[in-house]
């Protein structure tokens, strides 16, 4: 006999799964979401769960729970900011279908054109995207929907990354029962994602495996993996041209640090396995000509690597 009982139960309420699997998986599921999202139509649904995911900050006093908490929200933000780009670039490649490429409504919709939103920091990105979405929806009959669609849900998407940071910054401590609510909303967000997936994708057991990660709910955090990175450039000296940078993770032993001019699409490793102290710091002092620079570093711990840090802009003038 069919047992239908099993899909009505919740996988998450596995007693034996921890608040950190939970949490891992949650920002693993989150960046897939966004990197592989056909036609916006899980929108909702990343919305949601980075919403239930920043709702457990208020509750985190363990510290393996605030790690994971802000991976998650690390995570989420970067695969966004990763994938952002090119579906800048449609959008772009639609107003300019529709009107050509020096005309004005190119310049109202563009109007610091297409790299001002990898190159902008996280509270300007908000700002950018909805001045894209005022100018290309008036415009829709001529670009067509899927650009007015895209463009809304990159302004939607990244309004729910960034404002349950802020929320989740802004909350204090909660109790138990508090926590315990937030856990709860957190595992019936993932569980509706699993329905909806499902539903999306019915027999096809490669995109289970790809959206729903069920490994890390019985992997714990590795022993090896260092603390989130954090990088912080000093003054350039215009005379020796020298520009000093310091990295720091916690239980880190080296680092990788990449650097690119802004506007490149790709960093270019100028420093590999760059000793860090039993602290987990490290500095690195680059010689570079006059001009702007994006820096990253990578934190490894005995070969196993971290979270990378924020990007870090510099003008060396």
């Amino acid at each position: 006999m069919i047992d239908f009982h099993k899909f009505f139960l919740n996988p998450l309420d596995d007693k034996g799964i921890s608040l950190t699997e939970e949490l891992t998986y949650a920002a693993a599921q989150i960046n897939v979401m966004t990197a592989d999202n056909p036609g916006g139509a899980l929108d909702a649904r990343i919305a949601a769960t980075t919403t239930a995911t920043g709702a457990l900050e208020g509750g985190a006093t363990d510290e393996g729970v605030k790690l994971a908490l802000q991976k998650a929200r690390t995570l989420s933000k970067k695969n966004f900011r990763d994938t952002l780009t090119p579906k800048i670039a449609q959008v772009h490649a639609a107003v300019v279908s529709a009107f050509g490429p020096d005309s004005p409504e190119v310049m109202e919709c563009f109007p610091e054109g297409r790299t001002v939103y990898s190159n902008c920091r996280d509270e300007q990105l908000n700002q950018k995207l909805e001045g894209l979405v005022t100018a290309i929806t008036p415009k829709q009959a001529q670009v067509g929907a899927p650009a007015v669609t895209l463009a809304t849900a990159l302004k939607n998407n990244w309004a729910a990354l960034f404002g349950s940071q802020g929320t989740a910054k802004a909350q204090t401590d909660a109790s138990g029962v508090a926590l315990d609510a937030a856990r709860a909303t957190l595992k019936l967000e993932l569980f509706r994602n699993l329905l909806t997936l499902a539903l999306m994708f019915p027999g096809d057991i490669a995109k289970c495996d790809l959206y729903c990660p069920q490994h890390l709910l019985r992997n714990p955090q590795h022993a090896n993996t260092p603390g989130d990175a954090t990088l912080n450039a000093g003054a350039y000296n215009a005379g020796t041209q020298h520009l000093t940078l310091s990295m720091h993770s916690a239980g880190a032993t080296t680092f990788d640090l990449g650097r690119r001019t802004v506007g490149e699409p790709d960093f270019t490793i100028i420093a590999t396995d760059l000793a860090a102290s039993t602290g987990g710091n490290a500095t690195y002092q680059d010689t570079i000509a006059p001009g702007d620079y994006e820096y990253r570093a990578v934190p490894k711990k005995n070969g196993v690597a971290g979270n990378e840090s924020d990007i870090v802009t510099v003008n060396a003038a």
